[in-house]
């Protein structure tokens, strides 16, 4: 007897991709509306209250400068850098959990 191919062979196994598309979901679902609102809010705030202190107290003064240098820096990072690449950290931990040796 002939062994006959089957015309549809279906996979439920996760790929990488699948796995990369849940993290990102996961990650982009971990943080609500009200908290993105919030962060960067205050990132907002902090980059503000950077420069006028900057402005206001910081002239003459190399140690208040790099304070106030540091205030405006921690305001971008927890405004901007914060929820918006969180889908980037989730990926590039993904990958470096899914990739093996010898793993296509």
């Amino acid at each position: 007897m002939e062994q006959q191919t089957p015309l549809l062979s279906v996979s439920f196994l996760p790929t990488k991709q699948d796995y990369a598309d849940y993290q990102i979901a996961a990650c982009n679902a971990a943080a609500s509306p009200g908290e993105q609102l919030f962060l960067r809010a205050a990132g907002f705030v902090l980059v503000v209250a950077g420069f006028v202190l900057c402005l206001l107290f910081g002239v003459g003064n190399p140690q208040n400068t790099v304070f106030f240098s540091l205030l405006v820096l921690l305001g971008l990072a927890v405004g901007f850098f914060t929820i918006p690449s969180s889908p980037c950290w989730c990926a590039a931990a993904r990958s470096r959990f899914t990739t093996t040796p010898g793993s296509a």
